[in-house]
């Protein structure tokens, strides 16, 4: 981190609306995660293994608060990420929010013909990225392990889910269209849907629950 960055390294560890780490639910589940170890990197490694397992991929809205995707469970790139930036800033690990492009057919394992085709050709796919030893690493924990294995891995993903603590993490390789750009400021962002166009709620939210079921079904999730 260069001296100017590291002027401002307090914005990359500042709790805000949406990254509540100030949450009890937050604070308990750190509070465990945290202890099991004093170094850094594994402490991140605890957390990027505990979010991606633990909350299974599901589609939510963009303005939801790390606090209220610990507590139900389930969440999408954006909810997942923002959940692993609040726990990495709790234990005061830099962090923030990035997006990556990708192609649509991204969603097709999980969502299948024709639903895949009612999103926008090209999104702005939220990930994290970390600060660790002088260099900002990009991970993506949008799938659980279960949904990986039971429908990207027969689907023919060539690319794994793991994380080694060292190297970038991206998933949905085969769909990537660009580099990794950060956000500014993860409020902002949310606030904007990444960038996205998004229906309104009144139409969106029944969609997203609608593709919940559609892909827990078949990846045999029950929550």
């Amino acid at each position: 981190m260069t001296d100017s960055n590291k002027l401002k390294s307090k914005q990359f560890l500042a709790a805000s609306k949406f990254c509540d780490y100030q949450e009890p639910v937050i604070q308990n589940l750190v509070g465990e995660i945290g202890g099991l170890s004093e170094n850094p990197r594994e402490k991140a490694i605890n957390c990027f293994f505990y979010v991606r397992d633990e909350i299974v991929f599901g589609m939510d809205p963009w303005q939801i608060k790390a606090s209220e995707t610990l507590q139900k469970g389930y969440g999408m790139c954006s909810n997942k990420a923002l959940l692993l930036v609040a726990q990495l800033r709790c234990l005061g690990i830099p962090s923030r929010l990035a997006w990556v492009p990708l192609n649509r057919h991204f969603l097709k394992p999980a969502w299948g013909f024709p639903w895949t085709y009612c999103l926008p050709r090209a999104l702005k796919h939220v990930i994290a990225q970390v600060f660790l030893d002088q260099k900002w690493i990009a991970l993506d924990l949008t799938l659980d392990k279960t949904t990986y294995e039971r429908l990207y891995k027969p689907a023919g993903a060539k690319w794994g889910i793991d994380w080694n603590g060292e190297d970038d993490c991206l998933v949905f390789q085969d769909h990537l269209t660009g580099q990794v750009e950060p956000f500014s400021d993860i409020d902002s962002a949310l606030l904007k849907d990444a960038g996205n166009w998004t229906p309104p709620a009144l139409i969106s939210q029944p969609f997203l629950k609608k593709m919940n079921r559609i892909t827990w079904k078949k990846a045999g999730i029950v929550l």
